[in-house]
């Protein structure tokens, strides 16, 4: 009992590695291995590589379009696969960590912090439209607090614990929460 305990122990590792390879949760997979042992194996293989988020690392999935850690939006225009980008003035491609694009000599470190500027301002803006759209809940909304709540809420769980906590929110304050649904809390926390 206490051999074949250990072995398990030790093959447990294969999957461990193969799905931290490919940028998951090393001891996630260990205790999973632990677990369901084949299971593990065939998912270790089958499971997608994660690419890094290029604001805050985290792994995320590669089709992703908005980082679920830090809320950022991906913009495609900028970021290409691999090691490579393409360039927002000439269209040539170039290396992703490039400041200055070796074809048209342009500044991409200015770029990319214009355009990062540019998506936090038009962010403001679509919140403080969207406050104005729903006036019945615009205190809630105002609150930071509840709203970096149920944006966090909606961002690791789901739309329905979002809308549940906002609802919530409201009916303590009095307000009508008939505008807080499925189809307009990524509007409202300014996912969409």
């Amino acid at each position: 009992m206490g051999a074949s305990f250990i072995v398990l122990l030790i093959i447990a590792l294969i999957p461990a590695f193969i799905a931290y390879n490919k940028g998951r949760s090393f001891i996630l997979w260990y205790l999973y291995g632990i677990a369901i042992w084949i299971v593990a194996f065939i998912h270790s293989i089958l499971v997608s590589e994660l690419k890094k988020c290029p604001y805050c690392s985290s792994g995320i999935e590669p089709s992703a379009r908005v980082c679920r850690f830090c809320g950022r939006e991906l913009i495609p225009s900028v970021r290409v696969e691999n090691d490579t980008r393409v360039c927002p003035y000439c269209a040539e491609t170039i290396k992703k960590s490039a400041i200055v694009c070796r074809f048209c000599g342009k500044d991409l470190q200015k770029y990319d912090e214009e355009q990062k500027i540019q998506h936090e301002k038009e962010t403001k803006i679509k919140q403080a439209e969207l406050k104005e759209k729903y006036k019945d809940i615009q205190g809630l909304l105002n609150d930071e607090s509840i709203f970096n709540e149920a944006k966090e809420r909606r961002r690791i769980y789901s739309k329905r614990m979002a809308v549940d906590f906002l609802k919530t929110k409201a009916s303590e304050s009095g307000l009508n929460s008939d505008g807080i649904t499925e189809d307009t809390i990524d509007e409202l926390l300014g996912l969409s």
